[in-house]
């Protein structure tokens, strides 16, 4: 009978409610114009929560500093996010910046780099994030009403 119980709630999503492992996937956002590639690495850590890393990088022109200018910020936060059992849902979640790295390329050629040199204005700490919905299985929705993604395993 415990097998039969087991299959039972493994076929219901009861168990396996697990949003442990890599997840990747770009975010793309209006005002300005940016396309955001992230990555989010979770571990279980017992009761519905996760934690780990979140590192999004941020690519976009630079028109004032020439022609073929790229700037790149890379974003670093802490995740924590939190479960609700099994099945479609949307996560409770804190996730903190914890450190940006800023740099400007030149047709390619790194030929500059630091936010404050920059001239790029960063905020570390708490950010929100939007709504994020997770189906249940392999894919998180990111939204927050100016820019909207998704992440898959």
């Amino acid at each position: 009978m415990p097998t039969l119980a087991l299959i039972l709630l493994s076929g219901c999503g009861l168990l396996g409610a697990d949003l442990a492992g890599d997840w990747e996937g770009e975010v793309e956002c209006r005002q300005p114009e940016v396309q955001v590639e992230a990555e989010l690495e979770l571990d279980a850590e017992g009761g519905g929560l996760f934690a780990g890393t979140l590192d999004m990088v941020q690519r976009r022109a630079a028109p004032d500093q020439g022609a073929s200018a790229e700037l790149v910020l890379t974003v670093t936060c802490a995740a924590e996010l939190e479960t609700a059992g099994g099945g479609e849902q949307d996560l409770d979640y804190d996730i903190e910046i914890e450190g940006v790295d800023c740099e400007l390329f030149q047709g390619g050629s790194l030929v500059a780099w630091g936010c404050e040199e920059l001239g790029v204005g960063v905020d570390e700490g708490e950010d929100d994030f939007g709504t994020l919905t997770w189906d249940g299985e392999d894919s998180i929705e990111v939204d927050d009403g100016r820019c909207q993604g998704e992440l898959e395993r």
